[in-house]
């Protein structure tokens, strides 16, 4: 009797040692795979990207969302599920993902989407890769998470500016198609790069006169833009003009009063014989075509001109009358000699002021 109870509780002992030894088999077990998985954490979570993980043992399955992951989705657990994750986006984004994310699991098979949080502020892109692990019993699937809304919103912007310089390029061609005159850009290499509706469709240009303009763009790209116009009735009409101004200049020479033309610049360009009689200036030193300013040094030299106690003040006054005169102006002046000077100062049609100078006799 007293054997078969040592027996009976040998065996109890046994059997109690035996279930310790198993339970903390299990227990290393699991604290064995807690390691695996916070190493594993702490390798992914140096990455610059979020994550999420799912492993599946045996005997338990473990999700992760990274910190970082939660912070872009807004997701307040890291220990959240994939059902978790995907309310954090737009219904479309969801879907996709979900099809993605189950495929991978079967399959094994990576991929990658571009998805939009659920109110489509927030673009990303997303990776998903089954993970090979040195554990039989083991399996790993992960989601890598880029965060690509800047590049998004940039490529926005562009795909706007791209736009609306379109629609300014389409302005600048209906422009330049609605001149009547022929228009060609070229490059510095001589290659076309636009032509007008005129020059498509003008079959004879040899009457036109062609100007040529280079310019650069904004990256710095040299252009020329050549141009071409009939002249033919602008040429007519400038060859009568200079007919009309050589009779009318020789009318002038003729007259008996002093006469000369400064232009817009203030140089001479025409005097005739009585002119240069009147004030005793020498004919070759007018062919050089003075500025005024050296015609009223000259006469100052030679003592035609009033008296005066600042004669640059004078002389700005004078040149001012380029800028101001816009109808006829009468002027008197008396000499050193007793003589009175009539001065007429009429604006001329190219630019400039046509002087007559007479010599009036006192008390006539």
């Amino acid at each position: 009797m007293e054997t078969t109870l040592v027996l009976f509780y040998s065996l109890i002992i046994i059997g109690f040692i035996l279930f310790i030894v198993v339970i903390e088999k299990y227990k290393r077990i699991a604290v064995v795979e807690q390691e695996r998985a916070h190493h594993l954490d702490d390798v992914l979570s140096s990455a610059p990207e979020g994550f999420y993980y799912e492993i599946k043992s045996k005997t338990k399955t473990q999700t992760l969302c990274s910190r970082r992951l939660c912070l872009m989705l807004n997701i307040v657990d890291t220990s959240s599920d994939f059902t978790t994750l995907l309310t954090t986006l737009s219904d479309k984004s969801a879907e996709e993902l979900s099809h993605a994310w189950n495929n991978l699991l079967k399959t094994g098979d990576a991929f990658e989407l571009t998805i939009q949080n659920s109110l489509n502020l927030m673009h990303f892109t997303v990776r998903g890769y089954a993970l090979k692990t040195p554990y039989i019993d083991q399996h790993a699937h992960i989601l890598w998470f880029e965060n690509i809304s800047k590049q998004t919103a940039e490529f926005s912007q562009n795909a706007l500016k791209y736009s609306n310089l379109s629609n300014e390029k389409s302005i600048l061609e209906n422009a330049l198609n609605s001149l009547p005159y022929p228009i060609i850009i070229n490059k510095r290499t001589n290659e076309v790069v636009f032509e007008n509706t005129p020059q498509k469709t003008m079959e004879d240009t040899s009457d036109l006169h062609w100007e040529t303009i280079s310019f650069k763009s904004d990256t710095n790209h040299g252009y020329k833009i050549k141009f071409g116009q009939d002249k033919t009735a602008e040429d007519k009409l400038n060859a009568h003009l200079l007919d009309a101004e050589r009779a009318h200049k020789l009318t002038l020479k003729e007259l008996p009063c002093a006469i000369c033309i400064f232009d817009a610049n203030t140089k001479l360009s025409f005097h005739n014989r009585s002119f240069a009689d009147l004030w005793k200036l020498d004919n070759a030193w007018l062919k050089k075509e003075p500025l005024y300013d050296d015609l009223l040094n000259k006469m100052q030299e030679k003592g035609y001109l009033p008296q005066v106690k600042d004669f640059a003040q004078y002389k700005r006054i004078q040149k001012d009358s380029f800028a101001r005169l816009t109808k006829p102006s009468e002027d008197f002046f008396y000499l050193e000699n007793g003589r009175l000077v009539r001065r007429l100062m009429i604006p001329h049609a190219k630019g400039g002021i046509l002087f007559i100078d007479e010599i009036k006799t006192i008390g006539k």
